[in-house]
């Protein structure tokens, strides 16, 4: 699942947000002006092309390397 495309969030970007967010589950601030990307592409440094990598970009912004995930949710 890494170093393929950045995955495109549909969270808002607050880089201080992780400090104030629930531990379980956190949705992202309400709002903001850059969407959150998570991961890295074949463009990038390996330093950034880890899953664990968070940055951010303007929502009208294309980029060849950004895509998304198809996530299922399942009742526990």
């Amino acid at each position: 699942m890494c170093q393929n495309v950045h995955e495109w969030c549909s969270d808002w970007y607050d880089p201080a947000y992780y400090a104030v967010s629930p531990a379980v589950n956190p949705q992202g601030p309400p709002a903001g002006i850059r969407r959150a990307s998570r991961g890295g592409a074949w463009r990038h440094h390996i330093k950034f092309s880890r899953c664990a990598a968070r940055s951010s970009i303007p929502p009208e912004f294309r980029y060849a390397d950004y895509g998304f995930r198809v996530v299922v949710a399942t009742a526990p």
